[in-house]
């Protein structure tokens, strides 16, 4: 799953591309959803 965020401060096209290892959205709620510690 890939996840994009866009910003318009530097550039029209400035963006950040992070691959995540889930398939889904849902998947990667799930993954994180028993965890007590937001950075783990």
């Amino acid at each position: 799953m890939y996840f994009v965020c866009r910003w318009r401060e530097e550039s029209p096209f400035s963006k950040r591309v992070v691959t995540l290892p889930d398939v889904t959205v849902l998947d990667w709620f799930r993954r994180g959803w028993g965890c007590d510690d937001p950075e783990g």
